[in-house]
């Protein structure tokens, strides 16, 4: 076992070739030349396991041989339960190989528990049409449960080692899709986003050369899933698209300890990371200077991505963290979607809007203003790729003027080929569900528009009431749901808070606190429940899920009144 002291792997010694690969097995050949590869990390920040490229690119091919004696097809979809290792790797770039499609699913067993993840994955194997399944060994426990809920054959990883080999493999080709990625926002109804490898090809190449700038002396450093498309092309296929070393530690590690993403980045010296905001507002909470003494001045990109991105949280990150060098500019908000592959839109360092509150909600215009009690700040997420449109329009697709709100849709070679279930995007456009403005050319996100709240002729951003609960004292770091439902024929404001508390009037009080602060801030009446703990679930992406929230409370509504 190496010690938390090593880090395998160090710049690049030949020649960098960055995204001039038609497919991701042409990516992985060039990769496999030089030194560099991946690193698993475990939650004391050990090293468990160091994987050249040039060790993936075999075990890949070797793999690769071994999937086609499975009696698959090409073009078949087999599924992937992502766990953080190396055998998920070996699996997912061996089926580029083998003339597969890789469908990663989620590694997470959900909060409603055994049964209810079972039931989940097996609603993504029938719209992934799913041919083959495959489990981490840490999984087989659940084998017999899966086989109960799907017709699909199911494997776990170590199954694969003692199979024998067959016959020569025939990569997939410039011409064909390179994976499938579930959205999300994928609940009840999953969508399976075919990826082809023209887009995953032109999108790595906005990210190194657009938005990183990536050099020989880069190095990455995740905790993202790798069922999510931040974690899958940000921080495996588009890192291979530039032969760049990439260290991991697990989601469920990083939850534990958050410190250890920026202590293993300091020690490995990473200069490229991402994560949502709630990663950066978590690893603040629990840095401690007289604790901690790290440096963290190597990083030049911190993205942020994956959900609503609040400045505030993020100054709060920065001015903790500057004892560690760590530099404000270095904050990258992006906009992206698996529909377009990931990366939309980004832009270097932070600026916010300040606009009119009550301009926002009743006219659906961003208004400037610099009154503190009025106004409310967005993050702007800068301007589309090159080569790619971004337009905000009405909901029939017609642009609107600047500082409007509304849809948000794109255009561009990294655009997905279409649904697994039917549908594409209409006149090469895509509806992406997102609500916006631009400003300058820069785009602005407001909200999901399924997510917006409609009261008394005002629309609400569900965000802005859970950071207003989340701001007070006690609830940074509570899991905040709001939505709305029709009540007595009457839209309702719901707003559900995970508590431990289970005194009477403690919770009274709690319930009188935060209704006092949303009616303060925004104007209106809501209903509070206070829920025990780890009862909200979340996507993929680290956003909680409204939706789920909502069929939450529907159906524990008389339980939870």
């Amino acid at each position: 076992m190496n010690t938390l002291s090593e880090a395998p792997f160090s710049a690049i010694k030949h020649d960098q070739r960055v995204a001039d690969f038609d497919t991701i097995a042409a990516a992985l050949d060039y990769a496999a030349q030089g030194e560099n590869g991946i690193c698993f990390y475990n939650s004391k920040g050990i090293l468990q396991q160091a994987l050249s490229y040039r060790d993936l690119h075999e075990n890949a091919q070797n793999t690769a041989r071994k999937l086609n004696g499975l009696g698959l097809k090409r073009g078949d979809r087999v599924a992937i339960i992502a766990d953080t290792c190396a055998e998920f790797f070996v699996l997912f770039y061996g089926c580029q190989y083998a003339g597969l499609i890789a469908c990663p699913l989620p590694y997470t067993i959900y909060l409603g528990g055994k049964s209810a993840y079972v039931a989940r994955i097996a609603g993504l194997l029938k719209a992934a049409d799913a041919k083959l399944l495959f489990l981490p060994n840490t999984l087989d426990v659940l084998k017999e449960e899966f086989s109960t809920t799907s017709s699909v054959p199911i494997l776990c990883f170590s199954e694969l080692d003692n199979m024998q080999g067959h016959s020569d493999v025939q990569a997939l080709g410039a011409d064909e899709q390179a994976y499938i990625q579930f959205s999300s926002g994928s609940t009840s109804e999953p969508k399976g986003v075919m990826i082809s490898q023209r887009a995953i090809s032109h999108n790595a190449r906005a990210i190194l050369r657009e938005c990183i700038r990536i050099t020989p002396e880069d190095r990455a450093f995740s905790w993202l899933p790798l069922y999510h498309d931040m974690g899958l092309v940000g921080f495996s296929i588009a890192p291979l698209f530039a032969q760049t070393t990439v260290d991991y530690i697990t989601p469920a590690n990083f939850a534990r300890r958050p410190l250890l993403w920026l202590q293993l980045m300091a020690q490995n010296q990473c200069s490229i990371t991402y994560a949502p905001v709630f990663g950066y507002k978590l690893a603040a909470s629990r840095f401690k200077r007289e604790e901690n003494q790290f440096d963290l001045s190597k990083i030049k990109i911190a993205g942020i991505g994956g959900d609503m991105i609040h400045a505030d949280q993020l100054d709060i990150f920065s001015q903790t963290l500057a004892p560690t060098g760590f530099k404000p500019q270095s904050f990258t908000p992006s906009y992206g979607m698996a529909e377009s592959t990931l990366l939309v839109a980004y832009r270097h360092g932070i600026k916010t809007d300040q606009i009119n509150k009550d301009a926002l909600e009743k006219n659906q215009i961003a208004v400037p203003d610099t009154n503190p009690a009025t106004s409310l700040h967005l993050t702007f997420c800068g301007k589309s790729l090159q080569d790619h449109t971004l337009f905000v329009g009405d909901a029939n697709g017609t642009p609107i003027a600047q500082r409007r709100i509304g849809h948000i849709y794109i255009k561009g070679p990294s655009l997905m080929s279409g649904y697994c279930n039917g549908g594409s995007c209409q006149n090469g456009f895509l509806d992406t569900g997102d609500m916006g403005y631009l400003c300058e050319d820069e785009i602005v996100i407001t909200g999901r528009h399924k997510d917006m709240i409609a009261i008394n002729g005002r629309n609400i951003w569900p965000q802005d009431i859970e950071n207003t609960v989340s701001s007070l004292e006690g609830l940074s770091n509570a899991r905040i749901a709001c939505f709305s439902v029709t009540e007595q024929d009457q839209e309702t404001v719901i707003i559900l808070v995970e508590s431990a508390l289970t005194d009477p009037n403690a919770r009274d009080e709690l319930i009188n606190r935060i209704k006092a602060a949303v009616n303060a801030s925004e104007g209106v009446s809501t209903k509070i429940q206070l829920i025990p703990l780890k009862m909200l679930e979340y996507t993929s992406s680290g956003k909680l899920s409204r939706s789920r929230a909502r069929q939450f409370y529907l159906s524990n509504k008389t339980a939870i009144n």
